[in-house]
Order: C-alpha cells, then sequence, then structure tokens
C-alpha cells in the first residue's frame, strides 16, 4: 500500500489488490485455528489492518467492487468474533488493541449487522481496559517497563484517534 500511494506504480496496487483477493476467499471458508486466525490479538490487528487497506484504497478510487464486498464480509466476521466476550482479554494489554478493532469497525461500517451493539461494546470495553490497566498514577500495571512504555503507544494513540473520531471515548483517553 505504502509503495501504490508514494510511487504510482500499478504493480504495487494489483499485488496488494491480490494479496487481498486471496485472502478474503481463503477467510470465507476457513477452519477455525486459534493458533492463527482465530487467536484474539491477531484477530484484532488483522482487523485494523483490513480496516486502514479498504479505506485507503476507497480513497484512492482503486477499491474494487468484489473486493469491498469480500472485505466488508471478512470485517463482519472479525467484528462478531471480536464482540464475544471470550475473544476479549480485558485483564491484560491486549484488550486495547482488541477493544479499538471492535469499534474502528463498528464505527466505519455503522450500517452492518450488530454495529451498534459492537461500538456500545467496544466502548465499554475501552474505558474498562483504563481502569484494569492503569494505576492512579497513570502507568500500566504490568511490572515491566517495556509494558510501560508499550501500552502509553497504544492510550496514545486510540486518544488520539477518537480525538478526531470518536467524542464518547475521547475524554477519557
Amino acid at each position: 500500500l505504502y509503495q501504490w500511494r508514494a510511487t504510482g506504480d500499478r504493480r504495487y496496487l494489483d499485488k496488494l489488490v491480490a494479496i487481498l483477493r486471496s485472502f478474503t476467499a481463503y477467510d470465507a471458508t476457513r477452519p477455525v485455528n486459534t493458533l492463527t486466525f482465530d487467536n484474539n490479538h491477531a484477530a484484532a490487528y488483522r482487523a485494523m489492518t483490513l480496516v486502514n487497506y479498504y479505506f485507503k484504497l476507497q480513497q484512492d478510487g482503486e477499491l474494487p467492487a468484489d473486493l469491498r464486498t469480500s472485505l466488508e464480509a471478512s470485517l463482519a466476521r472479525l467484528g462478531a468474533f471480536l464482540a464475544m466476550p471470550s475473544h476479549f482479554e480485558g485483564t491484560y494489554n491486549h484488550g486495547f488493541n482488541e477493544g479499538a478493532a471492535l469499534l474502528l469497525i463498528a464505527d466505519n461500517f455503522p450500517a452492518m449487522p450488530g454495529a451498534s451493539g459492537w461500538r456500545t461494546t467496544a466502548l465499554a470495553r475501552l474505558q474498562g481496559m483504563l481502569d484494569a490497566n492503569l494505576d492512579d498514577d497513570g502507568v500500566d500495571v504490568e511490572n515491566s517497563p517495556f509494558y510501560h512504555v508499550y501500552v502509553l503507544v497504544l492510550v496514545y494513540q486510540i486518544a488520539q484517534w477518537a480525538s478526531l473520531h470518536e467524542p464518547a471515548l475521547a475524554p477519557s483517553y
């Protein structure tokens, strides 16, 4: 995506579209695999990445209709997956990404079946993440300087996005 946008060389765009088509075709029929596709945290990152590709290709006028449909189907499955209580790890930092991914799908695809409930769930989860994972001094509860910085960056990125796109979440973040 970066190379396509930086150079305008259609070979990069064509390869990206081919990869996304291949993924969505497999995703439509694949078996459950909790070690890869159906890992909560991996699913969250995949959801955020697919939303990013979807809207940037759309912005460039390069999102083919068949890919739009298949990406929306994959995102709907990811939304339903991430909304399940057992697919949210709210007691440690993975929950930030899982909550943010669910909110990103819900906010960007509000007409998708389930999106309004996903939005409510995601907002509650993200608020709960602040309470469960940050001490009163604002530092992550894990006893690791690496995770203090990692969580600070997650919270900062969510705060920046929320300040532009999610007024219900922005004040707390």
